[in-house]
């Protein structure tokens, strides 16, 4: 996981070059999950200090 001025160089080297792509930001409550589909890009942040979980099925 990276914070900080190494995620700032990541995302101004690779990622600006998909600046055209179509983005979603959606914001999940206490009790909601959402289901992101095989083969989409994403990223995660944590807002506030929260315990966050994540299940990954690429081993499958």
């Amino acid at each position: 996981m990276m914070e900080g001025p190494e995620r700032d160089v990541l995302d101004e080297d690779v990622w600006s070059r998909d600046a055209r792509m179509e983005c979603f930001e959606v914001d999940v409550g206490p009790g909601e999950a959402l289901f992101i589909p095989k083969g989409w890009w994403h990223s995660i942040k944590s807002i506030g200090p929260t315990v966050t979980a994540s299940v990954n099925w690429w081993f499958r």
